[in-house]
């Protein structure tokens, strides 16, 4: 049994990972911007901004892009995960630990005996999503 859906909407739905993901180019104010960098992914025609919806150990991530999964991929992905502090200074200084989105990941998931179980379900969720685009 899948433990993943991808969901299409009509809006794109911002995630707790979008802003520390997507950095806003063209204005200080994130959900004013037009231009960010990686880009807001487009969406599809007749479908709408698919939104990956993963359900693990008894909670539910969801992702706007698939720069997002690559990049919670990447920090849950490490043994020693960093601080919330070191990755929201790497983003902007204007925001706090307390506002990055691994400070609100539930803590029943940031043990690494955790994450190694989930890691392959978002890797494999990631090929679907990938496809979404395709």
């Amino acid at each position: 049994m899948k433990k993943w859906r991808i969901e299409f909407t009509p809006q794109y739905t911002e995630t707790p990972l979008s802003f520390w993901v997507h950095r806003n180019m063209d204005h200080d104010v994130w959900g004013y911007a037009k231009t960010f960098d990686p880009t807001l992914p487009e969406p599809i025609p007749c479908k709408g901004y698919p939104l990956l919806i993963v359900h693990a150990l008894g909670h539910e991530l969801k992702f706007a892009s698939v720069a997002e999964v690559d990049h919670f991929l990447a920090v849950i992905g490490q043994k020693n995960l960093p601080t919330s502090s070191k990755l929201s200074r790497q983003r902007t200084p204007n925001y706090g630990p307390n506002r990055h989105w691994l400070s609100r990941l539930p803590s029943a998931m940031k043990p690494w005996s955790k994450r190694s179980q989930l890691i392959p379900i978002l890797e494999a969720a990631l090929v679907d999503f990938k496809k979404a685009w395709a």
